[in-house]
C-alpha cells in the first residue's frame, strides 16, 4: 500500500483529500503546513508521495517543495493551488514537482494524477 502526505494548511480540504485517498486504497498522514511536513519526514521518510498546497504559513508548499527534494529526492511531490497563477506553476515545475492540479478538483482528477505519478514507483 502506497503512503502519501497529504500537507494543506485548510483542515476541511486537507481531511477531503484524505479521505478520498483512503477510498482509493491509499495509507495516508496529515501535516497542517510545510514545517510539519518536514518534522514529520525527518521522523518517517518512508513515504511515496508527498501532495502539498502550495499557499501556506509559516512554510509555504514551494518553499517544502524544494527541502523534499533537496533531502528526499526520491519522493515524488504533487503540487495543489486554488490560483492557477501561471509563475506559480512554473516555480512549481521547473523545482522538481512532479504534477500540479488545481483546486477545487474532484475525485477522478486527484486519483488520475496520484495513479499517473505513483506507476512508474507500483508497476
Amino acid at each position: 500500500m502506497s503512503r502519501i502526505l497529504v500537507v494543506e494548511d485548510d483542515d476541511s480540504t486537507r481531511n477531503l483529500i484524505a479521505r478520498i485517498l483512503q477510498r482509493l486504497g491509499y495509507a495516508t498522514t496529515e501535516a497542517a503546513n510545510g514545517q510539519a511536513a518536514l518534522d514529520l519526514l525527518a521522523h518517517d521518510s518512508h513515504y511515496d508521495l508527498v501532495i502539498s498546497d502550495v499557499r501556506m504559513a509559516p512554510m509555504d508548499g514551494l518553499i517544502l517543495l524544494g527541502e523534499v527534494k533537496n533531502h528526499y529526492p526520491a519522493i515524488p511531490v504533487l503540487m495543489t493551488s486554488v490560483h492557477g497563477r501561471p509563475e506559480w506553476i512554473n516555480s512549481a515545475m521547473t523545482s522538481g514537482a512532479n504534477g500540479f492540479l488545481l483546486k477545487p478538483f474532484i475525485k477522478d482528477q486527484l486519483a488520475e494524477a496520484v495513479e499517473s505519478i505513483l506507476a512508474p514507483i507500483n508497476p
